[in-house]
């Protein structure tokens, strides 16, 4: 049994690498690809698998997300055409995130009526806020509709999936809440809330211009000029953390001594500096409360009332939130959040690699 395995970042290394291994214990054939180079990311694999790398016949390193359609269609016949002998050598397609190219290699699977396997990068915030650059009427199934299973983090995710996309029947079936191995480690190392008075504050920002969201993005911008002005007249301190696939040099205007980056500490050194994190929705939400530390959501688009409620709107409110939190509001709102995390990963997470791998095992 011969299976390409592929991911294009960081998550999608964690979640697909201890599948594979599960899986070359069993004597199947791992090949991995790495997509890192088209989605203009790191390359997490090092050493790992050197001997079972491939790679796609063509080499782009534009983020073809911000490309026009017809540079698109160019890059869509050449990842088909020139790679059809390729794809038709495999039995199975497994991958983790997925992404445009991911998605037209699982249909080319689907096509040939050969097996693909999803592995959720995170959770889908688009599941609980509306993005004003992409409606949820206008989500496409393209996973959906080519894979045989979507694993998924939690019972609560899935929920949220079929509730998005409640014409498709076949969708309670297709979905696994097994967890996903990225988040092992989160389980392991679980904190314990203890209070703390709020002085120093962490900012996450996103990745909307990655992405391409241009009103998230111009949205965003305004509220950077917003927190700057805050900042220079606070009584708190402040760090923003830069998303890996933002751009740094957009926050030149802020003090270098405010800003963190990937590169230079973890995401739990940062939050572990902090007493409190501001963020727009995210799968960050379960590993912030993981960390121990309650957050405050800043979002002022549509929202799925039954999942979450922001706390504010602009950060021109965000001072006056701060005040208001004093202990008590503080723990009841780190254990509401972690409610909602609890309901979106499973407890099990710890064995979703041998899970995963075995689901896919019984297909074959």
């Amino acid at each position: 049994m011969n299976i390409l395995i592929s991911y294009h970042n960081k998550e999608g290394f964690d979640n697909i690498i201890p599948v594979a291994n599960y899986l070359k214990e069993k004597n199947y054939s791992v090949k991995l690809l790495d997509l890192c180079s088209f989605y203009i990311q790191d390359s997490n694999d090092q050493d790992y698998f050197e001997n079972e790398k491939i790679k796609l016949i063509i080499q782009n390193k534009n983020n073809y997300r911000n490309t026009s359609k017809i540079k698109k269609i160019i890059f869509y016949i050449q990842l088909i055409f020139l790679n059809k002998k390729l794809f038709n050598s495999y039995d199975c397609y497994l991958f983790s995130p997925g992404g445009f190219i991911e998605g037209q290699i699982s249909k080319q699977f689907n096509y040939k009526k050969k097996h693909s396997f999803f592995i959720e990068g995170g959770l889908r915030a688009i599941l609980l806020a509306e993005y004003p650059d992409k409606p949820k009427n206008e989500i496409k199934e393209t996973f959906l509709n080519h894979v045989s299973r979507h694993y998924v983090s939690g019972q609560g995710n899935k929920a949220a999936i079929i509730n998005n996309f409640q014409n498709n029947n076949s969708l309670p079936d297709k979905i696994k809440s097994f967890g996903v191995p990225r988040y092992k480690s989160l389980i392991n190392k679980t904190i314990q809330y203890q209070y703390k008075e709020i002085k120093n504050i962490l900012y996450l920002t996103t990745a909307a211009e990655y992405h391409n969201y241009k009103i998230l993005q111009k949205w965003h911008d305004s509220e950077m000029v917003i927190l700057n002005s805050v900042i220079k007249n606070s009584k708190y301190q402040y760090k923003i953390r830069v998303h890996p696939r933002d751009n740094l040099k957009k926050y030149k205007e802020f003090s270098s001594s405010n800003i963190t980056t990937a590169n230079e500490n973890s995401l739990f050194e940062d939050v572990k500096w902090c007493d409190i994190v501001v963020t727009i929705p995210s799968s960050t939400f379960f590993e912030i409360n993981y960390f121990g530390k309650p957050f405050i959501i800043l979002w002022p688009f549509n929202y799925n009332p039954d999942v979450f409620k922001p706390d504010i709107t602009s950060l021109k409110l965000l001072e006056n939130e701060l005040n208001k939190l004093d202990r008590d509001k503080l723990y009841d709102k780190y254990e509401q959040q972690r409610v909602f995390r609890d309901s979106f990963i499973n407890p099990k997470t710890d064995k979703s690699d041998k899970l995963i791998a075995e689901d896919i095992m019984s297909f074959f």
